[in-house]
């Protein structure tokens, strides 16, 4: 459902990029919108959990720029999950 076919597929958590609801979505990337359920300081980046379309969740991970108040607060958040789909990686049934 993600890249609009049926199929699973694998997407690394640093290809998925995070920004506030609504943000503007470059050409050719697919984007939902999301909820932050979870987010984990890791020091060099927080990894966070969002939710979208009800029964699927994301794993993405982006680089601590900011610190640890980056993580703080992050759960409940809106957002909108974006990613490039040339990155996607079909997986074999």
């Amino acid at each position: 459902r993600l890249l609009g076919k049926s199929g699973a597929f694998a997407l690394r958590p640093e290809k998925i990029l995070l920004r506030e609801a609504g943000a503007a979505v470059p050409p050719g990337y697919r984007a939902f919108a999301g909820r932050v359920v979870h987010a984990v300081y890791l020091g060099l980046s927080t990894r966070y959990i969002v939710a979208i379309d009800g029964d699927i969740t994301l794993s993405a991970v982006e680089q601590n720029a900011g610190g640890a108040r980056e993580a703080e607060g992050a759960a409940g958040r809106a957002v909108t999950a974006m990613f490039d789909p040339a990155h996607a990686r079909a997986l074999a049934r």
